[in-house]
């Protein structure tokens, strides 16, 4: 579809890159996500694909791995009725397999009155033994929209326990 590619890619401590489309549909709800064992610019680089279920109504727009290695994500959701709003979650690295449904666990939502808008980008940093979270939103040069840079300290929760 337009703008339906790729949205959003991370390299792996192992050396694999992950990209996880935007609005490329398996199914509704369910997007489609690559698994590149080495850098897929290089050519023959091949993939193998898994599905990704967002949250409900919530688009991935950015991912970062974690110093533990597990994967924050980044969604975003606009709708008319209730303006705009964000979700961060985690993911499970070893759940990424082929042909795996991938769910993330939702550990934060920005809504107003919180600071929210178009946010694009989430990065990692270590400040000594503190993990944070960095957080942007661009205005894509329009009145509506503002650029926004939020920093979170994230205390991750232990992992989520198997189904």
């Amino acid at each position: 579809p337009n703008n339906g590619g790729a949205e959003a890619m991370v390299r792996l401590r192992d050396g694999r890159f992950l990209v996880f489309s935007e609005s490329r549909s398996i199914r509704p709800g369910v997007t489609v996500g690559l698994i590149f064992r080495s850098d897929p610019a290089e050519p023959g680089a091949k993939a193998a694909s898994f599905a990704y279920q967002p949250p409900q109504g919530y688009r991935i727009t950015d991912i970062a791995q974690l110093p533990s290695g597990r994967l924050v994500a980044l969604h975003r959701r606009f709708n008319l009725a209730e303006g705009v709003s964000a979700k961060i979650a985690l993911i499970e690295t070893d759940e990424i397999k082929p042909k795996a449904l991938v769910r993330p666990r939702v550990i934060a939502t920005l809504r107003p009155p919180l600071p929210v808008d178009n946010m694009e980008g989430i990065a990692v940093d270590r400040d000594g033994q503190r993990t944070i979270l960095w957080v942007i939103a661009d205005d894509n040069y329009l009145l509506l929209q503002r650029s926004l840079l939020l920093k979170f300290e994230l205390s991750e929760p232990p992992s989520s326990p198997r189904s």
